[in-house]
């Protein structure tokens, strides 16, 4: 196994290990015609600060998955030119304030090792 491929495995298993921080996400296609259950790591942030360096209440929320996981479960993730394609995907997780939904709003991709850090806003059903 070449380095890579243990960067890979690294990954996978860091944001798919329940016991060491990871949690149970559930991914969504944004018309509800698939979901799934996988692993993943999820962050939610609730400081900031302002253009002048004041500290400001804002929240942040994005969550770090291993695209494997997404492949292993026949999740489409890349469109037809091969690029991450997750906009407006739904992801519901749970934390210590309950059951959050939100919407994937962009993904930053480290295709090197299989990473998918996805920024989510808060997302209401009509």
């Amino acid at each position: 196994m070449g380095l890579i491929d243990r960067a890979r495995a690294a990954v996978k298993k860091y944001t798919s290990n329940i016991d060491g921080g990871a949690v149970v996400i559930t991914i969504m296609k944004p018309d509800k015609s698939l979901s799934v259950d996988i692993s993943g790591v999820h962050t939610r942030i609730n400081l900031g600060v302002d253009e002048e360096g004041n500290i400001m209440q804002s929240r942040k929320s994005y969550v770090s998955i291993a695209e494997s996981l997404l492949n292993d479960n026949n999740y489409p993730v890349r469109n037809g030119n091969a690029e991450i394609d997750l906009k407006g995907h739904l992801i519901y997780v749970q934390d210590t304030f309950g059951l959050n939904v939100y919407a994937i709003t962009s993904v930053i991709a480290n295709d090197t090792v299989g990473n998918l850090v996805c920024m989510l806003a808060d997302y209401q059903d009509a």
